[in-house]
């Protein structure tokens, strides 16, 4: 019976394979010829010390960033030696290569406390001492006074969940957050999650965010209150802010400073709060300097009256120069009344979009599900406006309303030179699928991997079908278009609801 290899074996072996002779490696088993000659058996030596040079780079790789903390917890456990006593070679041989890790149900237990207390009795001062990146994912079973436990001098993110204790615990809460922030001096980014809200827990927001009042980003899965985002406009150091629009704010509640927001990612409803919340940003009177807007809307019934006036507060509020991408995403499914009228539309993209080519430094754009009709002329207009254009994604709520074609893409293809990332809705191909003719495509060399998805959807009941031969003609027609890049086609019949 062959005895089970642990992880750093197999990694040792497949470095050692992998840095043999072709044919000094079988069936992935590395095996030495007796009767090779003496400048084989040279070259196999060297070989062999090169492994190891292998082998630490796979390490890293294997144990930099972990989805579960029990792996590393374990290795103390393993290391138990016959008179009950844990030692920490195994754990510390792994701890300094994790930088990222995820703590989640049951990680924590009787072996993390162990480690902790010998690694205390060695005077060590660090579990993890390269650690970037800690998500705290479960209450439940890990509480959060376990945090600083993973103290690290190099922690930047940390992800937790808050729960809505009870007022009288403010004083506890105080200490523990305040513990939490002197344990990782260099934390810069927090992402807090409400956890089965119960009860008021704004009042542990606004704590949160007089604890920690350096951090440059926050992010909240929840609404913070008008209270809490006002605490949160008066922290100088931040730059990002992720969350969803709260209905109790108001263009009559009072204008947020924010002095050093430069990322905003906001999940609303309609347009209008979209706009009603860049207001409530214009506290300066002047345009914000945003680099990255993002707009995820919680559904697909918005009204298309309401988008002309949100382009204008968006231009009004935000600076044309500074803004490098933009995405307006709408999230659900729209209702089937409002699918059934063409009304349900503004119009075609190029027209009723157009103003956004007031933007003039757009390096990524996304556009998923809006009350417009994608058209080529968009594109084209796109191509010409953001020649840097790196990140494309245009999509469109149901196959009517996409006008977009192949052929529409080929002034992407010849005019933004760095794009990297190209994700659209076809509407319709020609029928027979056309052979470009030489030099009108993609045909210069490119600094950049380029990704191309293509999305051709149509409702069930049409009757519309594609077969093998018309797939086969429409990637070589996308890769006609695009030759030097890696091609994504789906077919795609939705169903009508």
């Amino acid at each position: 019976m062959h005895r089970s290899l642990k992880v750093p074996e197999i990694v040792a072996m497949i470095a050692k394979c992998l840095s043999q002779p072709p044919d000094s490696v079988y069936t992935g088993v590395y095996y030495e010829d007796e009767q090779r000659d003496e400048q084989r058996d040279e070259q196999s030596d060297e070989s062999e010390d090169n492994s190891y040079l292998y082998e630490e780079p796979c390490l890293d790789a294997l144990w930099g960033c972990m989805p579960s903390a029990r792996p590393l917890f374990n290795s103390v456990l393993l290391t138990s030696t016959e008179d009950g006593v844990m030692n920490l070679d195994r754990f510390n041989y792994y701890a300094p290569r994790v930088k990222g890790l995820k703590v989640k149900r049951g990680d924590i237990g009787i072996r993390f406390m162990r480690a902790h207390s010998i690694q205390f009795s060695t005077r060590a001062k660090y579990l993890l001492p390269n650690l970037r990146y800690l998500d705290w994912s479960d209450y439940d079973d890990t509480p959060l006074s376990h945090i600083p436990l993973l103290a690290g001098p190099k922690v930047t993110c940390l992800r937790m969940p808050i729960t809505a204790w009870p007022k009288h615990c403010e004083q506890s809460l105080n200490f523990l957050f305040s513990s939490i922030r002197e344990a990782y001096p260099r934390l810069e980014d927090v992402d807090v999650r409400l956890q089965r809200p119960r009860g008021d827990a704004d009042w542990q927001l606004a704590l949160l965010c007089s604890v920690f009042s350096t951090i440059t980003s926050v992010k909240f899965s929840s609404k913070p209150s008008p209270n809490t985002l006002t605490r949160l406009s008066k922290m100088p150091n931040l730059r990002a802010l992720e969350g969803r629009h709260s209905k109790a704010r108001r263009d009559t509640a009072s204008p947020l400073d924010f002095p050093s927001l430069q990322h905003l990612h906001w999940m609303v409803h309609s347009f209008n709060d979209a706009a009603s919340f860049l207001r409530c940003l214009h506290s300066t009177g002047r345009p914000r300097e945003y680099k990255t807007l993002t707009f995820e809307y919680d559904n697909c019934d918005l009204i298309p009256a309401e988008l002309k006036p949100f382009l204008d507060t968006l231009l009004t509020t935000c600076s044309t120069q500074t803004l490098s991408s933009l995405t307006l995403q709408a999230n659900g499914m729209a209702t089937l009344e409002k699918l059934g009228k063409r009304t349900s539309v503004c119009g075609i993209a190029s027209v009723h979009l157009r103003r956004l080519f007031q933007l003039s430094h757009i390096e990524v754009l996304r556009i998923g599900s809006l009350p417009i009709e994608l058209d080529d002329a968009f594109i084209a207009a796109a191509a010409t406006t953001w020649p840097r254009l790196r990140v494309l994604h245009l999509h469109s709520r149901v196959p009517f309303e996409c006008m977009l074609t192949p052929m529409g893409l080929l002034p992407l293809a010849r005019q933004c030179r760095q794009l990297e990332d190209l994700d659209v809705d076809i509407g319709s191909w020609p029928d027979p699928v056309p052979s470009l003719a030489h030099g009108s495509a993609d045909t210069g060399r490119r600094g950049f991997p380029l990704s191309v998805s293509i999305r051709h959807s149509v409702f069930g009941d049409t009757g519309v079908d594609e077969d093998e031969v018309q797939r086969a003609a429409r990637l070589q027609l996308m890769r006609e278009i695009f030759p030097d890049a890696g091609i994504d086609y789906e077919f795609e019949k939705c169903i009508r609801w």
